[in-house]
């Protein structure tokens, strides 16, 4: 038995914790055992479902909130358990833990960063820059081990430190099967927000979080108003620190009348299925789920022009990126899937196919695969 402990900033519902969550309601309990560590104040709103899966859940302060608390309670649940592998959900952020899983003996210590967030603040100042270069360093130090959601995140972040031997691609996946005959749904949702058959939906699913971009998605927004007129804009999503400013935006817009916001909604695939287009204009990425969970609906995409977007769309749709600086070229490039009918069908289906190396199914095998590795070679 392989018993092995997953360290997550916060686990509530959204992309990343519904991955997690995912992962522990599916993996070989004949073979393993995943638990989870919140790193936070609280165990998160996903807690329940994963222990009722059979796994335990941890809450453990972060670090900073008092580290001597921090090591010392993290060391007692590493000692208790006796974990074989511990794996940090984080990207340079996790070199304090890794550093007590070393002292407490787990010989496995994978580093699993989903955001580029540390490479972004290390431009805040000379002080934010030193700090993170030597997480950066104690990271690389203690972790013998990298997963990526994508090549993309584990190069911008470690850059020569990975190589084939030391990591592992495995890509975020989710329940495809979610997104199979949803089309009645999505005609109850289009008919719940009074959305009537002739309308286009361009839509996009989201925490209100600055790497987002929803001020650039309105901009866009309000090019593609002015071009047709039988658009609206479905926004769903809650939380984060600029939900309110992006309220004020589209309050202020002229054409705020076209905007939805929608607010949090469990039932993803459905609203997903009452879109014709989601429009991602994201500045960065590590690899964003809602755009997978697009492809697994047939959904077309029109996305910023990010390199990720090389590993996160199909070859045919590549052609449908903007630039980050020019929001009437997005918005012609948007009107321009719209416009045709054969195009988005194209689109559909290539973002379908697309979809089937994004399954929660294949994650889990692949996590297993590697972890199983890792611990025959320690």
């Amino acid at each position: 038995m392989i018993k092995v402990l997953h360290c997550f900033p916060n686990f509530d519902r959204g992309g990343m914790g519904n991955y997690l969550l995912g992962i522990i309601q599916r993996y070989d309990r004949s073979k393993y055992q995943m638990d989870v560590c919140v790193l936070g104040d609280r165990s998160g709103e996903l807690a329940k479902e994963a222990e009722d899966s059979g796994s335990k859940v941890y809450v453990c302060s972060g670090a900073f909130r008092g580290l001597f608390t921090f090591i010392i309670k993290f060391r007692r649940i590493i000692k208790k358990e006796g974990y074989d592998v511990v794996i940090i959900h984080r990207g340079y952020a996790s070199a304090i833990a890794l550093i007590i899983a070393a002292f407490a003996g787990v010989k496995v210590r994978i580093c699993h960063p989903h955001s580029l967030r540390d490479v972004i603040e290390k431009m805040d100042s000379l002080t934010m820059k030193i700090v993170i270069d030597i997480q950066k360093w104690l990271t690389i130090r203690f972790a013998t081990g990298y997963i990526g959601i994508s090549a993309y995140i584990l190069r911008e972040l470690f850059g020569p430190v990975i190589t084939e031997r030391n990591s592992r691609i495995i890509p975020c996946g989710v329940n495809l099967n979610n997104y199979e005959d949803v089309v009645t749904e999505g005609l109850a949702v289009r008919k719940k927000l009074h959305i009537d058959n002739m309308t286009k939906v361009v839509g996009h699913v989201g925490l209100f979080l600055e790497h987002k971009n929803h001020h650039f998605f309105i901009e866009i927004a309000e090019h593609i108003a002015r071009k047709d007129e039988n658009v609206v804009f479905l926004l769903v999503g809650s939380g984060g620190p600029l939900a309110e400013s992006v309220r004020k935006r589209i309050n202020s817009s002229p054409v705020r009348d076209k905007f939805i916001l929608a607010g949090w909604q469990d039932n993803i695939p459905a609203y997903m299925a009452a879109m014709d287009l989601m429009l991602f204009p994201s500045k960065w990425e590590g690899f964003p789920i809602a755009v997978i969970e697009a492809n697994a609906s047939g959904l077309p995409v029109a996305v910023s022009d990010l390199p990720l977007f090389d590993e996160a769309i199909s070859s045919e749709a590549q052609w449908c990126r903007f630039p980050l600086d020019n929001p009437q070229k997005a918005a012609e490039l948007v009107c321009e899937i719209l416009g045709s009918n054969s195009t988005r069908d194209k689109l559909a289906r290539a973002a379908r196919v697309y979809a089937r190396d994004f399954s929660i199914e294949n994650s889990v095998d692949k996590l297993q695969q590697y972890l199983s590795g890792l611990v025959n070679e320690n």
